[in-house]
């Protein structure tokens, strides 16, 4: 995702040059057949929410995966027109993302951190802190190129907790740079080998180049040249395999710079001529003055003079364009090619023109280099006086360097202390806010609890309220009930008295009957017909119509009362 460049001198060596190791990653096939993909969705893109994830991921993939800091700046500039349309802070964050991750591309690093911060800070309003963690990495990162160790310290203490995969390897590489930075070397190579395991242990042997490279440069401070070849071949067998051929022109830049160290100079002449085999696949032109100038003083060294001249003028037309001030150092080299020539007059003129750019810029190590080679040539003329003066010129430009890398030692050990320092305050201020997380999540707990007792509480009360309306309403279902069941036992009761007297009335009625029926039968015996009467029982009622058609004479006693009749 991010791009980390770190300073890599090899002091041992003569040459007083420096490269910046660049950490870049090829355009897979992956990257270029997903961009094709997401370019077919935004074209065919039918709703603004499917048009925005489209455009989201195009800057993510060409962040991420295929670093491009135009691609990036031309579809966050869309991202930015549909945050407008929509007044939505978050695609302006994405927006912003976008910006500092192309910016950052281009090296323009307080864009970077202006982007930057305004993109983290809605990511932290919106609580997306992972995205947000990802931008204050990256403005990590940014800090550390700026050598402002304190605020890039900030910045990856605040990411820490946060970053995960990919991002966390990031983080070990920029602690590991920062540490370097400040001549904290064992930690340096503690944070190294800590992201060697991670991207191992998450399969992103990508980064592993990254890391080797970082490496080089410590055991380089540490004077470990033997590291330092090795942590070199295998960071170019890791750019080998991953074709990563700005990664692989750094290495062979690189390695021919430890052979021309330890004066192999055929050595250094292969690394340097596979270096420029890969010029046509890259087109870092930084990189391809440095290692055409370095080449031209590997070939100065081998006495191949006029192939060295060639690659000097190669080294000086892109210097001219780049970075005019190091065109001392090609004036040098130029100056050194015509002293082996015998050609003082012209090695005096190109020294000159060499320490006047140098001066100008004040480049301690290159205006040695020319009055190095000026004393060698007034030495080689005869003259001795002009030999002697250049000779304490140098004398003078060695002392104030050595001094100049006393003060740097010295300051590098302050850096270092108060580095080590304000680690310790963010530990502190770490801890403190664990204490007081902890503290605010006891009382998170006391509120939670509070509430749930509260809301118990009210469950009961109104539980309790409920069943004593329910044992209301039942009791006076139950009293309803009640009232209506003893009055029907009233009801019953008054029932059972009114059928008791009618049969009360029935039975005196058949007393009264049985009474007279028994006179009647006194009476008909008195008389002598009791054989001539029939006194019938019960007479069913399908029988009594024939019993009234047999009479001839019909009596009822009464005039209301029909007796069944």
């Amino acid at each position: 995702m991010k791009i980390i460049s770190e300073v890599i001198i090899y002091p041992m060596f003569k040459q007083k040059s420096i490269l910046l190791i660049l950490l870049a990653f090829s355009w897979s096939f992956y990257g270029q057949k997903k961009a094709d993909s997401l370019q077919l969705i935004l074209k065919n893109a039918d709703t603004p929410e499917t048009k925005t994830e489209a455009l989201y991921e195009l800057t993510k993939l060409y962040t991420n995966i295929s670093p491009n800091a135009d691609s990036i700046h031309k579809y966050a500039e869309q991202l930015k027109l549909v945050a407008s349309n929509k007044k939505d802070s978050l695609l302006y964050a994405r927006t912003w993302d976008g910006y500092a991750n192309s910016f950052y591309l281009q090296s323009s690093l307080d864009s970077v951190v202006y982007y930057g911060k305004k993109a983290e800070h809605i990511y932290i309003n919106n609580e997306l802190f992972q995205d947000a963690a990802s931008i204050q990495l990256l403005i990590g990162n940014t800090y550390q190129i700026l050598f402002q160790n304190k605020d890039a310290l900030t910045y990856f203490s605040k990411a820490e907790n946060y970053v995960t995969g990919t991002d966390a390897i990031q983080l070990l590489i920029g602690r590991a740079v920062v540490s370097g930075q400040v001549n904290n070397l064992d930690k340096a190579i503690e944070y190294y080998t800590k992201a060697y395991e991670l991207s191992n242990e998450l399969g992103k042997d990508n980064y592993q180049y990254n890391i080797q490279n970082g490496l080089a440069s410590i055991y380089t401070k540490n004077k470990d040249y033997e590291k330092v070849l090795e942590s070199l071949e295998k960071a170019l067998a890791i750019a080998q395999k991953q074709d990563n051929f700005l990664g692989q022109t750094v290495v062979h830049h690189n390695l021919g710079h430890y052979y021309n160290g330890v004066s192999d100079y055929q050595a250094a002449k292969e690394q340097f001529l596979s270096a420029i085999e890969l010029f046509p696949k890259i087109s870092h032109q930084q990189l391809m003055a440095s290692t055409y100038i370095n080449y031209a003083e590997t070939l100065l060294k081998l006495k191949q003079l006029s192939q060295a001249e060639a690659f000097a003028i190669k080294a000086e037309a892109i210097y001219k364009e780049v970075n005019p001030g190091r065109l001392g150092s090609v004036k040098n080299i130029q100056a050194q090619i015509e002293l082996e020539k015998n050609k003082y007059a012209e090695a005096i003129i190109l020294s000159k023109e060499a320490l006047a750019i140098s001066s100008e810029k004040n480049i301690l190590g290159s205006m040695s280099v020319s009055y190095q080679t000026l004393s060698e040539i007034y030495e080689a003329q005869g003259n001795y006086k002009d030999a002697l003066e250049n000779y304490k010129q140098l004398t003078a430009i060695e002392d104030s360097i050595q001094q100049t890398q006393s003060i740097r030692d010295i300051e590098a050990l302050k850096l270092q202390f108060d580095v080590k320092e304000y680690e310790q305050d963010i530990a502190m201020k770490n801890q403190e806010l664990e204490l007081l997380d902890s503290k605010q999540k006891t009382r998170n707990y006391q509120i939670v609890l509070l509430a749930l007792v509260t809301i118990g509480l009210l469950f009961f009360i109104y539980r309790q309220r409920k069943l004593n309306k329910l044992t209301r309403k039942a009791f006076a279902s139950e009293k309803e009930l009640t009232q209506l069941k003893e009055a029907q036992i009233e009801h019953s009761k008054k029932e059972i008295t009114e059928y008791a007297i009618h049969i009360g009335e029935h039975n005196k009625l058949l007393d009264t009957c049985l009474t007279e029926i028994k006179k009647l039968k006194k009476i008909a015996t008195e008389l002598g017909v009791m054989d001539k009467i029939k006194w019938k029982s019960y007479i069913a009622d399908e029988d009594l119509a024939n019993v009234y058609r047999s009479a001839n004479i019909f009596a009822m006693p009464s005039r209301y009362e029909p007796f069944g009749m």
